[in-house]
């Protein structure tokens, strides 16, 4: 008898040790898979901003209308592959330049947390949310999860000059 009670403790033990380590294994694969992501997508967004952007593309009134919507279409085509839902590019203050969108240009949006960290502290952010309304102007974003990021655009003199906003379905990621 005592024999079968402590074989049965033996098996409880393990089962906690292997579902606390799927669980521990799950939450460094998916933190794993959106570093990597984020990581893309700040080439990704690199490559755009020295292929695309001029100086005067990020004064504070932005580009003039023309140029707006050619670099809005560059944003949008950039939407079309990879999972990427939305792409805007804000000033330091809020006020959306251009977008893969262009019905949201010249919005103002509220300054999170994950925003003012990327103007201040110069380096790119992100976060991995269920509610991917969360900062977006517009009409909603058309998944379920998103990974929210943000990537500082910085001049020679170390001055945060834009941010893009960039929105990804987090589903294929969490599959």
């Amino acid at each position: 008898m005592l024999l079968l009670l402590v074989f049965g403790v033996f098996l409880v033990l393990v089962g906690v040790t292997g579902t606390a380590l799927a669980a521990v294994t799950s939450s460094h694969l998916t933190t794993a898979t959106v570093n990597a992501s984020v990581e893309r997508d700040a080439s990704l967004i690199e490559l755009f901003v020295n292929g695309n952007l001029r100086a005067d593309d990020l004064d504070a009134h932005g580009p003039g209308v023309a140029r707006t919507r050619e670099l809005g279409t560059k944003l949008e085509a950039l939407t079309r592959e990879d999972d990427i839902v939305r792409i805007e590019v804000r000033s330091p203050d809020g006020l959306i330049l251009f977008a893969s969108d262009p019905d949201i240009v010249g919005e103002r949006v509220e300054l999170f947390a994950e925003m003012q960290q990327a103007v201040s502290d110069l380096r790119p952010t992100a976060l991995l949310s269920d509610d991917p309304a969360e900062d977006v102007v517009g009409p909603p974003l058309p998944v379920t999860s998103a990974v929210r990021e943000y990537l500082p655009i910085v001049d020679e003199a170390g001055e945060t000059r834009a941010v893009i906003a960039l929105w990804r379905d987090a589903g294929p990621m969490l599959a």
